[in-house]
């Protein structure tokens, strides 16, 4: 032991013991790359010494001296892997050197991937649990949405909401395309939530789209995706939601504002369930049902020539009618209760008479906005007439104070600009995306101020 000391106290930290149980207890408080032991040594053999170390500290490399007559008292430690390597005695240092230098590398390889395994094993236990949590969460989640979404969280006990939820109740229990009418503000979305959400598709995902909020290009990539490089700003492959929908529901809000064209793909889809995204020449299968909603009337649009009769009719197998406020007058109370049962206030009969008689055109959307704002108003638990506003207390609507031009110009430069936006500045594309020619659109963007 003293002469390998000797041999490599200069490059290694040596340590050394007299005995393999002075040894063991060494190796137990001390971290050690590689163990060389004699084969002889008192008390125990260098090969049961070993044996015992791989217990310890089995990254430990471990490797015995001996002689040529106890070589076959070893094979069985070596075949076992209790030994790395055992080294004849005498032993050349230049030889032990090199020994020891692998041995010293595949210590650290070991250590090495031992950490790794152990980083591993964290990571999975982290996933396993981030697992467990995140399946809990879905199902605490979907709970909260058959709840919200349940028939009963309807408010409504006039005779025509208790027909519009009759209505919804059968057309859950089926796939049928539905057609949800009503003016805005009524709860067209609400009602096609309730049927996904009690229908057997309840699993699958429910998306929904406005018809209204987008040009025609991005309405349609929206719907069917597109293909990279299918046109200016089309960086990666995208899915649209008729795909992303599949095995659910997808929910198109005043579809009456679709384009002509777009309202034949529409109609494909409807009949053939089949969707190509833009830019691409693969067809793509999908199974989606389609409820669809629209504050127009369709009928009377179809006369006109302004939507498709073969899309109303594959569209208006199940029609639901969601009636305006002032026709339900008697589901004001209780849908004014409701905006307000977790705030602690109530409104006074005054207050309450005055939201009856008010005719709401902007629907339940209109009073929900109102009960948000008298809650904020209102500095005691009651809620007085005094802090209504002033449509509701003097029955008027307020003038009107823009012109339509101002109106029209205000929406032209919101779609303008987000399109500009979208096409990284490039005014050309832009302007085929928008059905323009590229002096219309610089015309329209000096007009509107749009840099």
């Amino acid at each position: 032991m003293t002469s390998l000391r000797m041999a490599f106290e200069g490059r290694y930290r040596v340590l050394t013991a007299q005995s393999g149980r002075e040894a063991l207890e060494l190796l137990r408080q001390e971290d050690v790359a590689v163990i060389i032991a004699d084969q002889r040594m008192p008390g125990m053999t260098g090969a049961e010494m070993l044996a015992e170390a791989q217990k310890i500290s089995p990254e430990s490399v471990r490797m015995v001296l001996t002689a040529y007559t106890d070589v076959d008292d070893l094979m069985s430690a070596i075949n076992q892997g209790q030994i790395y390597r055992y080294i004849l005695k005498p032993w050349k240092p230049e030889e032990l050197e090199q020994e020891i230098k692998r041995a010293v590398e595949l210590y650290s390889m070991a250590v090495e991937l031992e950490r790794k395994r152990r980083e591993l094993e964290e990571a999975n236990r982290r996933l396993a649990e981030a697992q467990r949590r995140l399946e809990e969460e879905n199902i605490l989640l979907r709970r909260e949405v058959a709840r919200r979404y349940s028939f009963g969280e309807v408010v409504g006990e006039s005779p025509e909401m208790k027909e519009v939820l009759k209505l919804a109740a059968k057309a859950a229990m089926s796939s049928l395309t539905v057609l949800i009418s009503g003016k805005t503000g009524t709860g067209k979305e609400l009602i096609a939530k309730v049927i996904h959400a009690n229908g057997p598709r309840k699993e699958g995902p429910f998306l929904s789209v406005n018809c209204a909020a987008l040009p025609e290009v991005l309405l349609e990539s929206e719907l069917f995706g597109h293909r990279k490089g299918a046109f200016t700003g089309a960086t990666e492959d995208r899915k649209g939601l008729f795909e992303a929908a599949d095995g659910g529901t997808l929910f198109l809000d005043e579809v009456g504002e679709m384009s002509p064209s777009l309202q034949a793909k529409l109609l494909r889809v409807l009949e053939t369930g089949e969707v190509r995204r833009l830019g691409e020449t693969q067809i793509k299968r999908v199974d989606v049902r389609v409820i669809a909603a629209t504050n127009r009337d369709l009928e009377k649009d179809v006369r006109d020539g302004r939507f498709r009769r073969d899309l109303f009719y594959r569209l208006n197998i199940f029609p639901i009618h969601i009636p305006p406020l002032r026709e339900r007058r008697e589901d004001i109370p209780l849908l004014a209760g409701h905006f307000l049962k977790d705030t602690g206030k109530r409104l006074s009969p005054e207050a309450l008479n005055l939201l009856v008689k008010y005719d709401w055109p902007g629907n339940v959307r209109e009073l929900k906005n109102e009960m948000e704002r008298v809650v904020v108003l209102a500095e005691g638990n009651v809620i007085g007439p005094d802090v209504l506003s002033d449509r509701i207390r003097t029955g008027k609507r307020p003038p009107f104070r823009r012109t339509l031009r101002e109106i029209l110009d205000r929406t032209e430069r919101e779609v303008i600009e987000r399109v500009l936006k979208e096409c990284k500045g490039n005014r050309s594309e832009a302007a085929r995306r928008l059905g323009l020619s590229r002096w219309s659109l610089l015309r329209k963007m000096e007009r509107l101020g749009i840099k």
